[in-house]
């Protein structure tokens, strides 16, 4: 046992020291999600860290803390502008005391950034989440612990009403013995949002306090934390009796047990949780709600509850406080015998937390105590008039008047509540709290009325001399970056001894016996000597090979095959030298970053400066593109930083954890999928990349057709018979000029047949927008690194343009049509290829994609004109044919969304192909209107769109009827259509069955670049809905044309069609130029069902989302764009 210590110490501490051989920003005060007690509006907050940097330590960097408000629902960021505070440094430890922050929600970032002078541009950086707000904390029994999975229906869950998500096992058990008596630990807070099981440490659910939460954070515009210490089934009783830390209090008789608690339990439980929260964040008040089993003893007396002696932790006998006087030893009065008894045993318990938690200047916490007695469907007079009792009593002080339960009946067993009951419980509490927030200057209670505010260790220039700040006593405890354990403290002296190995924080008391936090610190401490940054400049690791792993999703890039431009993306370890890279040092400052699969280099496309340029693979040639910054983000990962901008970084597309993400450049955000392990690996793969920027083979023996050119593509084969299966890297030459260079590596079957080695020598490449300027372009095709010209080379070429795309053919509706295009990958569901094509005239046509699957069979998606299909493409390493089957296309442009499937897997697309088709005429026909039942008519035209008009109609004559209605456009009938679908508002509004909504899309015949006056009518009767008309102007075809009254384009829009649904809907909203809008799908709790993130064009956007695996119900859809968030209500009736 004692070599298996030695060993496990050993083994702790080589993994430390190699976590400290890199320097780190560690920021671990205050906790994350911490809420602290505001006072007057207010609060200031100390900021602790460590930055164990040597060139820190001689003033190097500056830090500073910067605290963005959030929204208190969303948690997103809102448009104030962030408040700004310097660090104190001492050695390589800061605080930042952050002075007067308004109470509110923030993002805290700790940011920070080497100074000019000692070196090239380096920042480090660490974010929480903080707020200032309102501080409880819970005590009782069931009905303030709450019973498991039970939350009241009406909770908004907010992402700043925050709790301690760790509830302990014991806490759903009504046995007492199961209740510790050494619980003592601190944790970083979650929101309600989040959907956590309980209230830690005891709170078995959300019960009604995430409602109660809520509605205070609403009210008051400030964030809310709440702990829970209550316990089921004890009585005011025993409460008193656990004041004494010894005491072993009893409960009702269980035949053949003793039946008692854990050694002071279940009060000094409480008094833990009251002096580790309140002395880190303050307190607003406590909130007593107990008095259930007390009437349930004084009803059941002696049966059950007779007196009975107490012992104390050794099971000797004791005398009970206000025991009955019994000899030799006075016995626990279990149950009480009149109010007055309830009275005095409960001021006993609110005198004992004052003495536990002690304020300076003669200040006292509230207690907020609930008039509650309801048991097995009895209330008790005794019990209400014994917290009656305290509440008038003049001796305490600062007590306020809880809500009155009794009159609450809704109970599901007679004594808890059900879920009326819970919605009526929070109203009731927060109509007895509100007062208490909008009254900032009573009461409240903050850790410098506790003199408990956090302070900084004190480290030694050199590192290995660590001391806690000044105090009683010390304790220097577990701390895991998520919990602080006070019960497992390692070392008592003010300075950390050597036997103490691992991360580790102080807890200070002082002189009134309060808990002082510093920051967590890993031990031993060491200083890294940074300020030479090592032998290859600023360039922070040696050169040899390495996985990078993405921080969000644990995943790894990666290269799906050999070509130039092949995409990077994130997949599962596979163990393959395609997920493993060797770096090295270039210029001194960077690296490149070669696939040890492909022999490539990671390139950032032509240079792009624009968020969102793709980051592939390519033959190394020594640009600047292909040269990358590595900076350490200070929690041992890194951002890989493109040499030529600081702008942006390299990250996963859209946030996501799919297989098959891609990378690309993007603002500096700092977020987690910005941030990459870099993990040392055995190179067993390629080597050094070939200087001349050409991986063709040297001496080749080359044959090869360019088979054509025109605007949208050039294609043919090129072969070597000295290497018969390498794919060839070709020059595309316009004019006599190298213009672009791609990889010859499509598969052919007609080459195979020819003897041309495995095939895989024939392309497909759209010709760059930049020749596309209305003058004859000579292409010519060369194989890179030789003199020798593709046979067919030149061919001449005019495109019209100054720098568009490929112009899309026209379809003439007969014979087969190809589009064809560079190839596209995606690797998820949210990467979507959107591709144009065009059709003369609006009908049914035969679809065929050329796509290959390199990886696997993917279940992918084909959506028309935003309207989804599933399809799946069986796993092929070259170019094969897909039949999309028989698709609707408009007049003119239709927009063709590619993509992978949810469950991921990379797959390719170079061409989409028509078939004939069969037109249908422009103006439909319109059908006969069967007879609406007559009587007086209501309803609304709420609005119209190019992809959707939508409303309701309900005459009360025939309620349940359905109605059928006239489509008028410019005062003439274009379309008539039945009013049918189930909205939930108009049942809650009394408009018969609800059965009386519509969404409708508009005719092809009104989308022909005019203005259009859209009015619904009832049929045969002549009734206009209200709201008629309504203009819109839609080009034929599009789906993106302006919307309702010819409005500007606005952030503010968000339509969903048709709604409800029976499974997929179309979201419809303006996406801002270049800017990432996360689309979401949630249900009523908040939870997220599904998230995806699109970039904006500066256009109208549509996305096809689904319900399919979803229950029939209400569910919310939302977007979120530059820090504004909208949502909709989508109903889903399958």
């Amino acid at each position: 046992m004692r070599k298996t210590t030695k060993l496990f110490i050993l083994l702790l501490i080589l993994i430390v020291q190699s976590i400290l051989k890199a320097q780190t920003l560690d920021v671990s005060t205050p906790f994350d999600g911490a809420i602290y007690q505001q006072s007057d509006g207010k609060r200031s907050i100390n900021v602790l860290g460590t930055f164990n940097s040597k060139t820190f330590l001689g003033g190097g960097y500056v830090v500073q803390a910067f605290f963005q408000r959030l929204d208190l629902t969303t948690g997103n960021p809102t448009l104030d502008q962030p408040l700004i505070y310097q660090a104190a440094q001492q050695n390589t430890s800061f605080n930042i005391h952050a002075v007067d922050i308004p109470k509110g929600w923030y993002e805290l970032t700790v940011r920070a950034v080497r100074k000019p002078t000692f070196g090239s541009p380096k920042t480090y950086e660490q974010k929480r989440k903080v707020g200032v707000g309102e501080v409880f904390l819970i005590a009782g029994q069931s009905n303030a612990q709450g019973i498991s999975g039970r939350v009241a229906p009406n909770t908004v869950f907010m992402d700043a009403v925050r709790v301690s998500p760790n509830v302990i096992p014991g806490a759903g058990d009504f046995d007492p013995t199961r209740l510790p008596d050494n619980y003592n630990k601190i944790q970083n807070l979650v929101a309600t949002s989040s959907n956590p099981p309980g209230i830690g440490p005891l709170g078995n659910s959300l019960w009604y306090w995430a409602s109660v939460g809520a509605k205070i954070a609403q009210s008051c515009q400030a964030p809310v934390a709440l702990f829970n210490a209550a316990y089921g089934g004890t009585t005011v009783t025993q409460w008193a009796t656990s004041t004494n830390p010894n005491a072993r209090s009893a409960s009702f008789d269980i035949i053949g047990q003793e039946n008692v608690y854990q050694p002071g339990s279940p009060y000094q439980f409480f008094a833990n949780v009251l002096r580790g929260y309140a002395s880190a964040y303050g307190l607003r008040a406590i909130l007593w709600m107990q008095g259930e089993t007390d009437n349930q003893a004084q009803r059941e007396k002696g049966s059950k509850w007779g007196d009975k002696t107490l012992v104390n932790r050794a099971l000797i006998p004791i005398d009970a406080i206000f025991g009955n006087g019994a000899s030799p030893y006075s016995q626990e009065k279990r149950y009480v015998r009149d109010a007055g008894e309830y009275a005095q045993k409960l001021q006993y318990v609110i005198q004992q937390s004052r003495i536990d938690l002690r304020l300076r200047d003669g200040k006292k916490f509230p207690w907020v105590i609930a008039r509650t007695s309801y048991e097995n469907n009895q209330t008790s007079s005794i019990i209400i008039d014994g917290q009656n009792t305290v509440l008038n009593s003049s001796g305490l002080g600062s007590l306020v008047a809880g809500p009155a339960t009794d009159a609450i009946t809704d109970r599901f067993d007679g004594t808890h509540f059900g879920f009326g009951g819970l919605n009526q419980a929070a109203d009731a509490w927060t109509a007895s709290l509100i007062s208490l927030c909008s009254n900032p200057n009573w009461g409240q209670v903050t850790n410098q009325d506790l003199g408990t505010e956090a302070q900084s260790v004190t480290i030694s220039a050199d590192g290995t001399t660590v001391s806690a700040p000044p105090g009683s006593s010390y304790s220097w405890v577990r701390d895991d970056g998520t919990t602080t354990d006070l019960n497992a403290a390692m070392c008592s002296d003010q300075t950390i001894g050597s036997n103490c190995v691992g991360r580790f924080r102080a807890v200070v008391k002082n002189a009134d016996g309060n808990i002082i936090y510093s920051q967590a610190i890993n031990f031993p401490y060491t200083v890294v000597d940074d300020t030479n940054e090592g032998s290859t400049g600023s360039a922070p690791l040696t050169n040899g090979c390495y996985t990078l792993k993405a921080k969000h999703s644990n995943k790894f890039l990666q290269v799906a095959d050999g070509n130039a431009g092949t995409r990077i993306r994130q997949q599962d370890g596979n163990g393959s030298t395609n997920q493993i890279f060797k770096l090295e040092v270039v210029d001194n400052n960077f690296y490149r970053i070669i696939s040890q699969f492909s022999n490539k280099v990671l390139d950032a496309a032509n240079a792009g400066s624009a968020a969102g340029t793709s980051i592939n693979q390519y033959d190394w040639t020594n640009s600047a593109q292909q040269k990358w910054r590595l900076e350490a983000t200070g929690d041992g990962s890194y951002k890989f930083v493109p040499s030529y901008t600081s702008s942006l970084a390299a990250d996963v597309e859209g946030g996501v954890s799919d297989n098959g993400a891609g990378l690309f450049l993007w603002t500096q955000h700092g977020n987690d999928n910005q941030r990459f392990y870099v993990q040392s690996s055995g190179c067993t793969g390629g080597s050094t990349p070939p200087t001349g920027g050409t991986g063709n083979p040297s001496g080749g023996n080359y044959e090869g057709y360019f088979d054509g050119a025109d605007c949208g593509n050039t294609w043919g084969w090129v072969y070597d018979r000295n290497n018969p299966n390498t794919a060839l890297t070709l020059e595309l030459l316009v004019n006599g000029t190298v213009n672009a260079t791609f990889t010859a590596a499509e598969f052919r079957q007609d080459l195979v047949n020819a003897g041309k080695g495995n095939g895989q020598h024939g392309f497909n490449f759209a010709p760059p927008a930049n020749l596309k300027n209305g003058q004859p372009q000579a292409i010519s095709l060369r194989v890179q690194g030789s003199s020798f010209l593709l046979t067919g080379s030149p061919k001449t070429i005019t495109c019209a343009g100054n720098g568009s795309g490929p112009t899309t053919p026209t379809n003439p509706g007969g014979g087969n049509t190809c589009t064809t295009f560079a190839e596209t990958c995606s690797g998820n569901n949210s990467e979507i290829r959107n591709i144009t094509i065009s059709v003369s005239a609006e009908g049914d046509y035969p679809m065929t994609i050329q796509y290959r699957a390199p990886e696997k069979t993917v279940n992918g998606s084909v959506r028309i004109n935003g309207a989804a299909r599933s399809v799946t493409f069986s796993q092929a390493g070259s170019f094969q044919n897909q039949s999309i089957g028989t698709v609707h296309l408009m007049a003119g442009s239709n927009t063709i969304g590619l993509s992978s499937g949810v469950d991921g897997g990379i797959i390719c697309f170079n061409s989409i192909c028509l078939t004939g088709g069969n037109t249908t005429p422009t103006n439909p026909t319109n059908p006969t209107n069967p007879t609406n039942p007559s009587g007086n008519y209501e309803g609304s035209l709420d609005g119209v769109g190019c992809g959707n008009i939508w409303g309701w109609v309900y005459t009360s004559a025939s309620p349940n009827a359905p109605v059928t209605v006239e489509l008028l456009a410019n005062g003439n009938v274009v379309s008539s259509f039945v009013a049918s679908e189930f909205r939930q508002d108009l049942v809650n509004a009394g408009k018969g069955n609800g059965q009386h909504g519509f969404n409708y899309p508009p005719p092809s015949s009104i989308k022909n670049g005019q203005n259009q006056s859209i009015s619904i009518r009832v049929s045969g009767n002549g009734f206009v809905l209200t709201g008629s008309p309504k203009n819109i102007t839609c080009s034929g075809g599009r789906l993106s044309a302006d919307v309702v009254n010819s409005s500007e384009p606005s952030e503010g829009q968000l339509t969903v069609y048709p709604n409800p649904s029976h499974g997929e809907f179309t979201v419809r909203f303006f996406a801002s130029k270049d800017q990432p809008i996360q689309v979401r799908i949630m249900d009523l709790t908040g939870r997220k069902l599904t998230e995806r993130t699109v970039i904006g064009e500066g256009s109208w956007h549509e996305e096809v989302l689904s319900l399919k695996e979803s229950s029939n119900g209400l569910y919310l859809v939302q977007i979120q764009q530059n820090g504004k968030t909208i949502t909709e209500k989508v109903i889903l009736q399958k």
